[in-house]
């Protein structure tokens, strides 16, 4: 339903607002569950991932740029897997003179894309909630 001037209602631009939200939620959705099909992301236990980010968080001084809820983000979730992925490459018997220094350059170019996924993923659950 359209208002008398052609235009729509509040209401249903919220609800437009709202099905683009869920639209993208979902192709976020079908995304993290390929990736999942795929196995890229049973390289870790949850509780080994977990363990590890906390310890990078703490050695890093990440903790107020990397959330509490970055468990909870798929794109979050991917990021920090190749990270832990290249850090046990880096760090491990086969590695080379210069791996450990590739793999610091690696988190200082995924630091920011943590945050926009961060971001990202506050501003879609404010639209879900209706909080602005």
């Amino acid at each position: 339903m359209t208002h008398p001037a052609g235009r729509a209602t509040d209401a249903e631009q919220a609800l437009l607002e709202l099905a683009t939200v869920v639209n993208d939620l979902d192709e976020r959705l079908a995304a993290a569950e390929a990736c999942i099909a795929r196995g890229q992301w049973d390289q870790h236990s949850p509780q080994e991932l977990t363990g590890w980010v906390e310890q990078l968080r703490e050695t890093y001084q990440l903790r107020s740029k990397l959330t509490d809820s970055w468990a909870h983000i798929p794109a979050v979730v991917a990021e920090l897997t190749a990270l832990r992925t290249a850090h046990r490459a880096a760090w491990g018997p086969t590695a080379g003179p210069t791996d450990q220094m590739h793999w610091h350059d690696a988190l200082a170019r995924a630091v920011p894309r943590l945050l926009e996924h961060q971001a990202e993923h506050r501003k879609l659950a404010a639209g879900l909630t209706g909080r602005h």
